[in-house]
């Protein structure tokens, strides 16, 4: 069905009987989209081409904007699509053939069939409809089917009481072949529970309920059990022994193995037996743990520590120690070899090793030794290569005892350069090497084409940092302090700066980290023009400046302000 909007009329400047692809809005009026036309949809059109007219049906396109022309209901070419001059204007308009197929408000016949996808008068139809054809007549009839109910008949649930009553015991008595759980109060009853099976469950449901075990003679308080649950997650097992209380362990023809026992002291012993009544276990309240072997104690716990009684035999190690092997190197050792004779004496007298020899000379002491001053040279440590004069021992953890005979460092390195003749707009020094504290650039006969300056800008793993510097510079011509108009300050925010003017320039120019740990650096630097061969110009330049980086200094440009390097190098040193 053709949608209709108000007030919607666009010019196209669509030539043809094709798809029409619309403009603006005319004057007055408004596009489709704005009058509430979405992609789509479809609309009843009219196209007004000077004398021309064209009345149907078309489909609306928010992409591009289009109308692509569907059926013609009337034209004045023979009722067919009329072809546009690129001058036309197309608009949505309700047209008379839709009020003739509408129902008369005040009533009619209805000629065709009625589709709703909704409700009239709040019924479903449809649905109505079928309910209609499967009902029971309210005269009475023959129920064919089920009747399946998800609630209750008369406050009863019909599906929960026809299963009761398929398993219920009749009432005259018969076979329990299930569980029977009590829920009663079970003290002020009496039971008697019959098992086909070899085990009965008991079990109290209610808070604070006992079961209780009753022996053979019916006696309780004297040599009856209590299976009491006094908080949750807790069984207790209670005896009405006044001394104490037993739990024996047996087999299957009754010979005791085992035996739990505690004692009635505010629960202050608990043992662990052999079956002929030999402690095991002993466990003591506010005391130690005994463990015997055969009644003898061999393992207490006290205070103090552990004390055992007996010797000790370990088939590892102690600390990484092989006791057996130690004590069997140091029994080979029967020319006592390295010590003098009455250390050795005292070595033989000491059978059990317990304490150290003591010595003289060079190690001391008859517990912990003392190594003497003075004694220990380079033949004695544990070093990765041999000794080379005017080396130095250095640390190195990855080699033989973590120590390496090295070469002083000279302190300054050479790194690299750049030939700034090879007519480049700028030069990175990307060597720098980790933890480098000081590196100086070195100019030699540098020069820039035209009047450009040279900036230098310092650089992390993250890239160049190209703003927030703050240079200052100073400098001499032929003997004349220059003004302030030699550094040209706005360009050299981006970095150092220095005014080149077309001059050829040597000297140096130093980046000082401030301190070990952090990442800002002094710029200091000093640099000439003249001649390769003189200094006719007798020009110098100075300049200071600071600069904090993000992290690690990582590289360094050279560049010119507006033009290229056609001269010279710059070699670059660095100290640690």
């Amino acid at each position: 069905m053709a949608v209709l909007a108000n007030r919607a009329k666009m010019t196209t400047s669509t030539t043809g009987t094709g798809t029409i692809t619309l403009g603006s809005a005319s004057t007055g009026f408004q596009t489709f989209e704005s009058a509430g036309i979405t992609n789509g949809l479809n609309v009843q059109y009219v196209i007004e081409d000077g004398a021309n007219f064209e009345i149907g049906t078309g489909t609306y396109t928010s992409s591009g904007t289009t109308l692509t022309r569907g059926a013609v209901t009337e034209s004045n070419n023979s009722d067919n699509a009329i072809n546009l001059s690129g001058s036309a204007v197309v608009f949505i308009a309700a047209i008379k053939i839709q009020f003739d197929e509408k129902l008369n408000l005040a009533g009619g016949a209805l000629t065709g069939a009625l589709t709703t996808n909704s409700t009239i008068d709040g019924r479903d139809v449809a649905a109505d409809g079928v309910l209609a054809t499967n009902a029971l007549p309210k005269g009475g009839g023959a129920m064919t089917g089920a009747i399946t109910t998800n609630s209750t008949f008369d406050g009863r649930d019909v599906a929960a009481d026809g299963v009761l009553a398929t398993n219920a015991l009749p009432k005259g008595g018969g076979t329990l072949t299930g569980e029977l759980v009590l829920g009663g109060d079970l003290d002020a009853k009496t039971f008697k529970l019959e098992s086909t099976t070899d085990h009965v469950r008991i079990e109290a449901l209610a808070s604070g309920k006992e079961i209780q075990l009753i022996s053979a003679n019916g006696q309780l308080l004297n040599n009856g059990w209590k299976l009491n649950q006094p908080y949750t997650n807790v069984l207790e097992i209670r005896a009405n022994n006044s001394d104490n209380g037993q739990m024996w362990l047996s087999d299957s023809d009754g010979t005791v193995c085992g035996v739990f026992r505690w004692d009635d002291d505010d629960y202050g012993a608990f043992q662990i037996r052999a079956g002929n009544g030999e402690e095991w276990q002993r466990m003591n309240k506010d005391a130690g743990v005994e463990i015997n072997y055969n009644a003898v104690k061999k393992f207490e716990t006290t205070s103090a520590g552990v004390t055992i009684a007996g010797n000790i035999v370990v088939s590892g190690t102690v600390d990484g120690v092989d006791l057996q092997t130690l004590n069997t190197a140091v029994t080979a050792n029967t020319a006592k070899t390295g010590i003098t004779s009455s250390q050795a004496s005292a070595i033989t007298a000491n059978t059990s090793k317990t304490t150290n020899a003591t010595h003289s000379g060079e190690v001391t002491g008859s517990g912990a030794l003392t190594i003497a001053n003075n004694v220990v040279d380079e033949a004695n440590l544990k070093v990765s290569n041999g000794p080379t004069n005017d080396y130095v021992l250095t640390a190195q953890s990855g080699n033989t005892g973590g120590l390496t005979w090295a070469a002083i460092s000279a302190g300054r390195s050479y790194l690299s350069s750049a030939n700034t003749g090879s007519g480049a707009s700028s030069y990175t020094f990307s060597s720098i090497p980790a933890g480098v504290k000081e590196v100086t650039f070195w100019l030699n006969s540098v020069r820039s084409a035209g009047s450009a300056g040279m900036i230098i800008q310092l650089g992390t793993s993250g890239g160049l940092v190209t703003s927030g510097y703050k240079p200052n510079q100073s400098g001499t011509n032929q003997g004349t302090t220059q003004s302030a108009a030699l550094l040209n300050a706005s360009n050299y925010d981006e970095g150092f700066g220095y005014s080149m003017e077309t001059q050829t320039y040597h000297g140096f120019i130093t980046f000082t980290r401030v301190s070990s740990s952090g990442n800002t650096w002094v710029m200091n630097g000093q640099i000439g023009s003249g001649s390769n061969s003189n200094l006719i110009y007798n020009r110098t330049l100075q300049g200071v400046g600071l600069k904090a980086l993000s992290g690690e200094l990582t590289q360094v440009r050279f560049k010119t302000t507006n033009n290229t390097f056609t001269s010279g190098t710059i070699q670059m040193t660095s100290s640690q």
